[in-house]
């Protein structure tokens, strides 16, 4: 892709910390990609065990950001503006960008922060106050994304 592309503008790979995954683990997750608005009480009837014991690993799983929940929106019909901020300065940013975060990714050294706004100007605002702290904080406008289950579920690991 480099070669093609050219260098990437921004660039961040966070630290990561190896998690062996148990067999229980994938019959949970397995369950939650194939059916996403299942409940805790319809997994532990499929799988046989108690709803508290579903519902506390999945609270374990989301807790160690093993898990996340991305809602699929059409950011073309909605009304918000979506954008993220890459920064080697999390902390003084964190307070900027928290009221706006839907997520972030972040370890000592650098993190991403994945917002929304209302709107263009508000987001313009965001953004212009993060860079005050940070004025080497890429951007990025996000207008379109998809999650994709056969890719996932081709993560090795």
């Amino acid at each position: 892709m480099t070669q093609e592309l050219g260098e990437p503008v921004m660039k961040y790979v966070p630290a990561q910390i190896p998690y062996r995954r148990s067999k229980f683990d994938e019959a949970i997750v397995s369950y939650l990609v194939s059916s996403p608005e299942k409940r805790a009480y319809e997994i532990a009837e499929m799988m046989k065990i108690s709803a508290k014991t579903v519902n506390r690993h999945i609270r374990y799983l989301i807790h160690k950001s093993l898990i996340r929940v991305f809602p699929v929106i059409d950011l073309t019909k909605s009304d918000i503006v979506f954008f993220s901020i890459f920064s080697e300065k999390v902390n003084e940013l964190e307070g900027i960008l928290s009221p706006f975060m839907v997520w972030e990714i972040r370890d000592s050294r650098a993190g991403i922060f994945n917002c929304i706004a209302e709107n263009l100007e508000k987001a313009k605002k965001i953004i212009d106050a993060a860079r005050e702290k940070d004025k080497e904080a890429g951007v990025m406008l996000v207008y379109g994304y998809i999650i994709n289950n056969e890719f996932i579920k081709q993560i090795p690991g």
